[in-house]
This record gives structure tokens, sequence and C-alpha cells, in this order.
């Protein structure tokens, strides 16, 4: 705003919808003799009173536009200066809410000296032509006298008639000295005098204001130039329009055929006359067009924007979004320290802000990421972009543009546990290898002593011993290779559903009378092309883990519905593609898990059991069958308020037949 109000000596401002003023252009020092930033947070009935002439009735508190309503000032000087003042109400795009004024201030401190000149000027004239008329009735009454002050008569009436000459003369020079235009009707519509401003509007107008002429006969006339253009269409309506708002005395703006804007401000006379002001307000016109547009551009911004003093590193200005982004209202973050938007302790986000502020100041510019704080102290991640520019009233400041990455971070510590499962799944499989390598000899080798053990029964104990050993070894290595993606598989259409409900009879006997156990399944359920044996693994696996996450008890629902994933939606699981998938759900009211535990619960032998309760492969098999069926699995948990394991298996292209 700063920029744009130099081209106007009005004051422009804005308050919010408490009438606090929140804008304020930097030519108030000229005007109110303060800096406008003395005046922010204030409300407009702390700076200004309604005008001591009962022009007003005072501050308006509807909710409407308003002109030229009259409010004084007391300089900081002593001296009371009176301003005219127009505003128009704010409203939210969206919602409709009424967010406060904004509006214009012209002082017409030095107008209403000269017009209160001017109507003692007029004064004096009529005390003059009083004066003379009962002079000349006194001589007519006294003829006897007549000879005998003829003389005295006449130097008395030359004396009057001189200071009628220099009334005259005053009063041409207090209407000539308005910057603005100005006409003067008396009390019968009759034209009296105009000064050359008034012509500067519509200069070939000017021979038609003839002393005497009224002012009805004056608006036809100028209608015949076209000086009031051709709405509405019928001239005798465009004349008595006219003529009409002259008599009702309110203000009104137009635009001549030049293309200048001029507002008309009409004052009643003591005496019954009327005068009127014209001033051109092109250049306001212009100022609020731009400051609307840059206004309306900022505002419209994606992008949270804010401006900040380097010096105290207080903001003086956000954009609406960038206000919403940290749960504040439009205008509430102005004057506040910037440290109240970062994360931390207060100490920590003071020393942030300097940082940033400091690096700002030496280099001229600063990007990166910040952890933010809203208003209710949850916290955000944003990408921020900053650059120092000289502000003409605050010396050095910082420019800001602050976009929302939270959903970014997330997917990024996603996409990193995704990594580090496919590095594990890939050394897990090579061990695995290995492993069976070993176990196939180890088994052999049993198998070869068994034959030769004969009748030995301790020698058949111990191979017998070893061959368990290694049937163990076989289902471990079974699963590694479950979690790596390498173990064969034996994909058939398969119908979920009817998988889920096979197996929730023995799924009643696992988890025993403490585990209420919910099985939701619709009955279009579509297919998929999988391993059942291998399902039936894991979703057994899923359940033993709910089981233990509940040792007092608990309900253990499993349900099953058809879903399209869309990249549109922007809510894609993992790196999964987009397409139709049936999505099995087991949750369970357990323990839950916290975050760290949560980021490593699907890497291999990492188990939070006891030692001897569990190998830690229960949820990796089931991992690394989800993602060898082309599907996905995501965990949600919560300490206190159990987990829930979502299982993503693509719809089989015969399914749609």
């Amino acid at each position: 705003m700063t920029d744009i109000t130099r081209l106007t000596a009005d004051l422009i401002w804005e308050t919010d919808k408490a009438h606090r003023i929140v804008q304020l252009s930097d030519n108030a020092q000229e005007h109110l003799g303060r800096h406008w930033s003395e005046f922010l947070g204030l409300t407009i009935a702390e700076v200004i009173r309604p005008d001591d002439s009962n022009l007003d009735k005072g501050w308006p508190e509807e909710r409407r536009p308003f002109r030229e309503r009259n409010f004084t000032y007391l300089h900081p000087n002593g001296e009371k200066r009176l301003f005219q003042i127009s505003a128009l109400p704010v409203f939210d795009d969206h919602t409709g809410e009424y967010e406060g004024l904004r509006g214009i201030a012209k002082d017409i401190t030095k107008l209403a000296a000269q017009e209160k000149e001017l109507i003692e000027y007029r004064d004096n004239l009529e005390k003059l032509v009083e004066s003379r008329t009962a002079d000349l009735e006194f001589a007519n009454q006294q003829k006897t006298d007549a000879i005998r002050n003829l003389e005295i008569r006449t130097r008395e009436l030359e004396v009057s008639q001189r200071s009628l000459n220099v009334a005259g003369e005053q009063l041409d020079s207090a209407v000539q000295s308005f910057t603005d235009g100005f006409i003067l009707f008396d009390a019968e519509d009759k034209f009296v005098v105009a000064n050359d401003h008034f012509y500067d509007a519509h200069p070939e107008t000017r021979s038609l204001y003839v002393p005497g002429v009224h002012f009805e006969k004056l608006v036809r006339e100028l209608d015949e130039l076209g000086v009031f253009g051709t709405e509405p269409s019928d001239p005798e309506l465009r004349i008595q329009n006219r003529v009409s708002l002259f008599r009702s005395g309110k203000p009104y703006e137009y635009r001549s055929r030049s293309g200048r804007w001029y507002q008309t401000n009409h004052y009643k006379t003591r005496f019954g006359g009327t005068s009127l002001v014209r001033t051109d307000v092109t250049e306001i016109k212009r100022s609020e067009h731009k400051l609307r547009v840059r206004g309306d551009i900022i505002e419209s911004l994606a992008e949270g924007v804010s401006v900040t003093r380097l010096d105290d590193m207080t903001l003086i200005f956000t954009n609406r979004k960038f206000a919403e982004m940290f749960g504040y209202a439009p205008g509430d973050l102005v004057g506040k320290h910037v440290s109240i938007l970062n994360a931390g302790t207060r100490e920590e986000a003071q020393k942030s802000a300097e940082e940033i502020g400091a690096s700002v100041e030496a280099t001229g510019a600063w990007n990166g990421e910040i952890l933010n704080s809203r208003k209710d102290g949850t916290t955000f991640w944003c990408a921020a972009t900053v650059s120092t520019y000289e502000h003409p009233d605050f010396g050095p400041a910082a420019i800001s543009v602050h976009s929302d990455i939270t959903d970014r971070k997330k997917l990024e510590v996603q996409m990193q546990s995704i990594r580090r499962l496919e590095a594990l799944g890939q050394l897990t499989g090579g061990v695995a290898h290995d492993f069976n390598n070993l176990l196939s000899i180890i088994n052999g080798n049993a198998d070869l002593l068994g034959m030769k053990a004969g009748t030995d029964e301790d020698i058949k104990t111990k191979v017998n011993s070893i061959k368990q050993a290694v049937n163990r070894g076989s289902s471990l290595t079974k699963r590694l290779l479950a979690f790596s993606r390498n173990q064969p598989l034996a994909p058939v259409l398969a119908d979920i559903d009817d998988l889920v409900e096979g197996l929730a009879l023995m799924l009643h006997r696992t988890l025993g009378d403490d585990i209420n156990l919910d099985v939701k399944a619709p009955a279009d359920t579509w297919m998929s092309e999988i391993d059942p044996h291998q399902f039936e693994d894991a979703l057994l696996n899923l359940a033993i883990n709910a089981r233990d996450a509940m040792p007092d008890g608990g309900n253990l629902k499993i349900e099953i519905e058809n879903i399209t994933l869309k990249t549109s939606s922007g809510k894609m699981p993992g790196n999964v593609a987009p397409g139709d998938y049936i999505k099995l759900s087991v949750s369970d009211d357990g323990t839950g898990m916290s975050e760290d535990v949560l980021e490593k619960a699907m890497e291999p032998f990492f188990t939070t059991k006891e030692v001897g309760r569990g190998s830690g492969l229960g949820l990796s098999m089931v991992y690394g069958f989800a993602k060898q069926s082309n599907g996905h699995l995501e965990v949600r948990s919560e300490v206190g308020n159990g987990t829930t394991v979502i299982m993503y298996l693509p719809r089989s292209d015969e399914s749609h037949v």
C-alpha cells in the first residue's frame, strides 16, 4: 500500500471488523503529525470523533457504504483538524462475513476555513447593503436637513461603495483561492460566482455561467452539450435527476467526457444558498484500483506471504493464506514476533527465527524447510523462500513465501521405509537361500545317518532331533523367503470372502474366548489371483499378532471391501499402482505401537515380544506376500488405541467377466 499511496495526498486506511486500524498510508505524518505505525491496533473512535458542527451523527456502526462524513482530529501541535471520510465495507468472498472497512480520509481543514471566511465576507456585504439602505431611508425622512447634510452623506456613500468594492474583491479572491472547483448559487438557485478551477472539468461550458442564470436552465444547456452523457436515454429524465440530486444535497461522483473522475459535495449557506465543491478524484480512483488489484493478487495466492522487519523480527504484513495456514484470523499476526510461528520451546523458536534472519541479512536470501507451529500448538512443515528488500518505513525487511509440505514429508518418510524394506528383502532373500542350502545338506546327511543307525535307538533319537531342527529351520527360511518375495507361489483365482469365512472357525479356536471376532464381508467381493494357502498363513499371522496385543481380551475385526485407488485422490498408500483392489482390514483394540516401533514393525526379526514367544517374522512375511501378489501392506497404530493392518490385493482381470 505504501507505494500506491504516494500517488495521492489523501489518507488511505483499512480496519478489521472491530474497527481497529490494520492499514494506514505512509503520509499519516503529514496529516496526523504521527507515524502511521503508531495508529495500528487503535480503534477509529480512539483517533477521531464526530465534527462539532453536528454535520454527522457519529461514526457509522452500520455495515454499509458511506460518504463525506466529517470528523475532527486533535493534532499533536494542539490544532483541531477536520477530515472528510468515505468508506466501503469489506466482506469475505467465500463466507460473506463482515471483515471491516476500507476508505479514504481527506483533510478539509483549509477548505472549511475558507468556507467560513466566505460566509463572513457575505455577512459583511449584507451588513453594508443594510447600512446603506438605512442611510437612504433616513435621508428621505429628513428632507428638511437634506441640503445641510448633503456633503456628509455623499462622503458616507463613497466610503460604503469603496467598502463594498473591497468586500467583493475579497470574496472573489477567496473563491479563486480554492484548489478545488467552487460554485455558488443564491437562495433562488441562481448562479452567483465560480472560480477558475470549476471550469477545468468542462472548459467549453464557461460561457453558460452568467450571473443570475437559474440552475435548472444551466442543467438543460449543459445536457444539450452532452456533459451528463446519455444515461438515462430520456433527456427530461436526465435533467430532473440532476435537479433532484442538486436539491437533495447528497454528494455524488461522475466521469467526464475526458475520462477524469470528479466528486461533487453540496453545502448550504447561512442565507439559504448552495455552494458546490467539485474535486478531481481521478488519481484517487487509480490508486484505489491499483491497491485493489495488488491486494486481490496477493490474497489469491495459494502460498502464504508475509513481510517481516529485520531490526526486531516482527511481522508487518500477512496475506489471508498465511494467516489461515497458521490458524489465525487475517491481521492477527501483524505486530507479533515471527518466532511464534516456529515449533519448539520459546528459546528454540526465537533462536531459529534469529538464525534465519541473520542468514537473510548476510546473503540477501534464504531457502529451506521449517517446522512451524500453528495457533493450536500442532506442528507442520513448510518450504520457505525468503528475500530482503528496503521497506520505506521500517528499513531492511524480509518477504517470505511459505508452502505447506507436511504431506510431502510424510510421503518421503513412507518411501524411505519402503526402500529400507526393499533393501532388507534383498539381503534376507540371499541369506535364506544360502541357509536353505545348508539345511538341505544337513537333512541329507541326517537321512544317511539314520539309514546306518540300524537298531541303535540312541542314534535314531539324535537323528530325529537333527531332522526336527532342520524342519524348524526350513520353516524359518520359508518366512524369510516370503518377506523377500522369493518364495514360490501358486496363485489361483480366489474369492477372498470365501477364504476368510473358511478360516473364521479356526480363528475362533486359535484366538480363545477372550477375543471377540467380528467378520464383515460383502457378497459382491471381487476375485483376486493369489496363493490361497499363503493368504491363509498371512491372515493367521495377523490374527495371532492382534491376540498377543490384547492380553486381557478385546475385539478383533476383519473387514473386506472393494476399493478403487486413483492418483487424483492424493491418498495412494505406499507406491502401489492405481487400480481396483480388495481391501482387507484387520483391526484390534489392543496396546498399539509407538511411532518408533511402527517404523520397524515390518522388518524381519524385529519383535517386541518376550524371548521365545515370537521370531519377528510374522508381519514381515505378510508384507512379502502382499508385495509378491502385486499388492501392498499398510499398518496404522497408536499407543493405547490399537492397531489396524490393511492388505491391498489386486482385483483379477478375470473377475470382470
